[in-house]
């Protein structure tokens, strides 16, 4: 497949999910951080319906992680990095997280997401089956970014992540995994997550997980040597 190949599949990826019942529901009530749009004008995709004009008036904000990052940065980076490309995470997950205004509005915590990926199917255990290591990892990662939220210096770092297999998790389509902190605690947050095939209510796994931040952060962050909050919203 050659690079002209390559771009029209991510395209017709890229229209797939914006054409999914709650991409497009969501993203009614989201505003789009500079990444998401330069993803979406990057592929052709138009948005049905106007949104909010403001962060302030918006319940979520959509995001596409990483994406601003370049391949210099990502070439060590897993799901980012050694794992992008056609047949495996062809397109960046999408991330809708919860403002504050939305927490306000619709209950929650502010940073609750939607995370709704693509997963190809060189990405399997057994054949057609997502494997089920790689489902820990995209809960770790997606119950990462909504606990960075509810941490002092917003980041952490995974103490405990327990997955619970309900199902196999099938590849080669679209998955959503839903995240919520269930309790803040000073440097310790405990969140939870539940993956669902695209367009199913059926349940196919679902995490716990801990994660604490470290002492150190608080005097990196006083010299200016972090700014994850502005990461997260990128």
């Amino acid at each position: 497949m050659d690079d002209v190949q390559k771009k029209e599949a991510i395209d017709a990826l890229e229209q797939q999910l914006y054409n999914q019942p709650l991409v497009k529901e969501l993203s009614e009530r989201a505003i789009e951080a500079k990444s998401a749009l330069r993803v979406r004008s990057e592929s052709g995709v138009q948005l049905g319906g106007e949104g909010p004009k403001s962060l302030e008036d918006a319940e979520f904000l959509a995001l596409r992680p990483f994406v601003n990052r370049s391949p210099e940065q990502l070439q060590h980076q897993f799901t980012a990095g050694s794992l992008r490309g056609l047949d495996m995470f062809a397109i960046p997950p999408l991330v809708f997280s919860k403002t504050k205004h939305g927490a306000e509005k619709l209950g929650g915590s502010e940073g609750d997401g939607t995370v709704i990926v693509h997963v190809g199917r060189d990405l399997c255990g057994y054949e057609g089956v997502v494997h089920g290591g790689l489902t820990a990892t995209m809960f770790d990662e997606a119950l990462a970014r909504t606990a960075f939220y509810a941490l002092p210096h917003h980041m952490g770092v995974t103490a405990k992540l327990q997955v619970v297999y309900f199902r196999p998790v099938p590849a080669d389509q679209f998955l959503t995994i839903e995240t919520e902190v269930l309790e803040g605690m000073g440097r310790k947050a405990f969140v939870k997550g539940y993956l669902r095939a695209a367009n199913s209510e059926a349940v196919l796994a679902e995490a716990e997980a801990l994660f604490v931040e470290p002492k150190w952060v608080k005097y990196a962050s006083w010299v200016g040597g972090l700014n994850v909050q502005k990461l997260l919203e990128e």
